[in-house]
């Protein structure tokens, strides 16, 4: 766990408050692959050595990023899963 959290930080630092992916990334938290599968609600190809317990990051995007910037499927060693979700208000 705290690899991944050095992880999340260093990703953090380069696309959640670096520009231009800042514009666009608006979340970004630690999950394992087993709640990103059921989320998804379909089987998720596990890399060899992988188990749906290996830890992961969930990013998610305000709007869709357009497709020329380009955003990992890996990072430091662990998946990284995007999904857009919108706009984050306070109710």
């Amino acid at each position: 766990m705290d690899r991944v959290k050095q992880v999340k930080k260093e990703f953090q630092q380069k696309y959640f408050f670096g520009e231009p992916y800042g514009q666009y990334v608006n979340g970004c938290g630690i999950s394992n692959l087993r709640i990103r599968q059921d989320v998804k609600k379909d089987a998720l190809d596990l890399r060899a050595g992988e188990s749906l317990d290996d830890l992961c990051l969930s990013v998610t995007f305000s709007t869709t990023p357009p497709k020329s910037l380009e955003f990992p499927s890996e990072y430091g060693g662990v998946r990284v899963f995007y999904d857009v979700i919108g706009e984050i208000r306070a109710l």
